[in-house]
């Protein structure tokens, strides 16, 4: 999915945080991927939700992921999707944050 401009959005561990730009978010905003990085060798789960819909994993953390973790390396999940529903929002559980990227109004 290509788009034009990106704006970016982040969102700290153990938190919540709608992708706005300098709006609210809305309907048709487009989140192209996450980074994702672990803050610990145990991070917890990041998910996304397209406005009210249910939350949908897009790294289910843990400790011990061979490759990933044991390098706290940041890591890019790519979604490539248009919000049905409403804003997105990324929720980001203890000891890992993350970084929204895409066209958020």
């Amino acid at each position: 999915m290509s788009v034009e401009s990106t704006d970016h959005q982040f969102c700290p561990a153990s938190a919540t945080t709608t992708c706005a730009g300098l709006g609210v978010g809305r309907l048709g905003d487009i989140l192209k991927d996450v980074e994702i990085t672990p803050l610990t060798e145990s991070p917890g789960a990041v998910t996304i939700k397209d406005g009210s819909d249910a939350a949908i994993p897009i790294f289910v953390g843990g400790a011990g992921l061979p490759g990933l973790i044991a390098d706290i390396m940041p890591f890019s999940v790519p979604v490539g999707a248009r919000s049905r529903v409403g804003a997105w929002q990324i929720v980001c559980g203890a000891n890992v944050q993350a970084q929204a990227n895409g066209r958020f109004s």
